[in-house]
C-alpha cells in the first residue's frame, strides 16, 4: 500500500524463473493493437521480468484470412522495430501465421507461401515462430488432402516439418 504502482497480479521477477516462456499473445478477435501499443507492451513485458511476446491477431488479414498474401514493406519494418525493442528489454518477439482456413495442405504453392511467409519474419530476426492451427475444421475439406493425407493429424505434421524446414530446424 502506498510503495508504488499496482502489481496486477504479476509476480515478482524472482519468482518466475521457474517458467521458461512468459509473456503475451496477441491472439484475439477484434481490432489488433496499434503498433506503438505493442512497443509499450513489449516494455513492459521487459520490465515485469517476462521474455515472451507472439504477434498473432487473428482480425489481422494477413495473419489468418490472407494469409498467403505478403507483409507491406512498412508493415515489415514494424515488425522489424518490434524484434529490435524485444532484444533490448529481453523479450523474444515471435510471429504466428494461422492459415488452417483455407490451406490446401496437399498443395506444393500453399506450402511454399507459407514457408516464404515464415522466412519472412526470420528475415528480420525472428526466431521464435507459432503454426496456429486453432479455429479451423476438424476434417480434410479438399479433395487432394483426403487422398495424400487421410487425416487431419497426418497433414498438420507435414504442414509443421515444412515449416521447420523452411526455417532451418
Amino acid at each position: 500500500p502506498g510503495d508504488g504502482p499496482p502489481s496486477y497480479g504479476i509476480l515478482p521477477r524472482s519468482d518466475m524463473s521457474e517458467f521458461v516462456h512468459r509473456g503475451v499473445i496477441e491472439g484475439f478477435y477484434g481490432p489488433p493493437y496499434a503498433h506503438v501499443d505493442r512497443l509499450w507492451l513489449i516494455e513492459r513485458l521487459g520490465a515485469w521480468g517476462m521474455n515472451r511476446y507472439v504477434y498473432a491477431p487473428k482480425d489481422d488479414p494477413l495473419h489468418r484470412a490472407q494469409w498467403r498474401t505478403p507483409y507491406e514493406a512498412a508493415v515489415l519494418r514494424e515488425f522489424a522495430e518490434l524484434i529490435e525493442r524485444g532484444h533490448g528489454v529481453g523479450v523474444e518477439v515471435g510471429f504466428a501465421v494461422s492459415p488452417g482456413l483455407t490451406i490446401e495442405y496437399a498443395s506444393a504453392d500453399d506450402v511454399r507461401a507459407l514457408q516464404a511467409k515464415f522466412r519472412s519474419f526470420a528475415d528480420l530476426g525472428a526466431r521464435f515462430f507459432c503454426l496456429a492451427l486453432d479455429d479451423v475444421p476438424t476434417t480434410l475439406l479438399h479433395h487432394g488432402d483426403q487422398m495424400r493425407f487421410g487425416a487431419l493429424g497426418a497433414a498438420h505434421v507435414h504442414l509443421a516439418h515444412a515449416v521447420a524446414e523452411a526455417l532451418g530446424a
